[in-house]
């Protein structure tokens, strides 16, 4: 792959926010999130802090131009601001909070979905440039340092938002690029191992799709072990090693998200969406449910 000369040099706050808040602010108009036309490109918009809350980020490359955010893995938080990127691998059952913004100065963000297919792609190309670095922690959620190379591919996608024509002749090279940034840095090897299905990752990657594939259907730690191959012990071990919680405690929020999004989206009642994802007592499912999003799920929509 022919690629210009890298900058490694890492920008400050101010270089980053001059490049990339005001291409946000151009699009992201509204408080919250903004959908925009290029497929899998999302922008945040909050004019104030917003308290800790529950979501399901996709596998994700998460860039903030200004403000700062906190992410609950677990027992872990993670912050990502300016001069910090966020990689999500996989999906995953987490709690976010924005802890700075204000209305004079909004916290502004963007989160590109990663293309696991792209990234192979990527990879055929790069077999002979080994990455840059490692994620060391082995998990599936990590901040790297913001690099000017990675800075000036991800102004470039904003820039190509402008027309219909830009988007489909110059987003592309630029998503093309930014994957490439980051699988030249921190987090390469950790990505190359995900979609490669290399080392102790493949059994967890495959329990992973089939959690998220049939959420709805009866589990537990021994089917999803006899699943993964492995022993429930070892199981339990390297699965909340790199995912950061239990395979049952990942399936109980990601149920739990979707029947959210099924009352909220489809009109199902409490009862309707507890069957549907799995639940055999609805009265379970509604004491889970406003543990897990602080309000009963006949007032999800205030949830959400």
């Amino acid at each position: 792959m022919n690629t210009e000369p890298s900058d490694n040099s890492a920008p400050s706050p101010v270089s980053v926010r001059n490049s990339l808040a005001p291409l946000i602010e151009r699009y992201a108009v509204e408080e919250g999130v903004t959908e925009t036309q290029y497929p899998g490109l999302i922008l945040g918009r909050f004019n104030k802090p917003v308290p800790r809350y529950p979501l399901v980020y996709s596998p994700s490359i998460c860039v903030v131009s200004q403000g700062r955010k906190h992410v609950y893995a677990a027992n872990e938080t993670v912050v990502y601001d300016p001069l910090h990127y966020l990689v999500v691998a996989l999906p995953l059952p987490l709690e976010a909070e924005v802890v700075v913004a204000g209305p004079k100065r909004p916290f502004l963000a963007l989160a590109l979905e990663i293309d696991m297919s792209l990234i192979g792609k990527l990879l055929l190309e790069m077999a002979e440039e080994p990455p840059e670095g490692d994620n060391r922690s082995g998990k599936a959620i990590c901040v790297s340092n913001m690099k000017n190379d990675l800075l000036n591919a991800v102004e470039r996608l904003l820039r190509a938002l402008e027309t219909p024509v830009t988007q489909r002749i110059l987003g592309p090279g630029a998503v093309w690029e930014i994957l490439y940034h980051v699988l030249k840095g921190e987090q390469g090897a950790f990505l190359r191992s995900i979609v490669l299905q290399s080392g102790g990752h493949k059994s967890i990657m495959r329990v992973v799709r089939h959690l998220q594939d049939n959420y709805g259907k009866q589990h537990d730690i021994t089917s999803i072990a006899r699943y993964a191959g492995m022993s429930k012990s070892a199981l339990h071990h390297v699965f909340e090693g790199f995912v950061g919680q239990s395979p049952i405690q990942y399936l109980k929020k990601i149920r739990l998200h979707q029947a959210r999004l099924m009352i909220v989206g489809k009109g199902y009642n409490a009862s309707d969406a507890a069957h549907e994802v799995g639940y055999n007592s609805t009265s379970q499912f509604s004491r889970e449910f406003k543990r897990q999003f602080g309000l009963p799920p006949s007032r999800a929509v205030e949830s959400l």
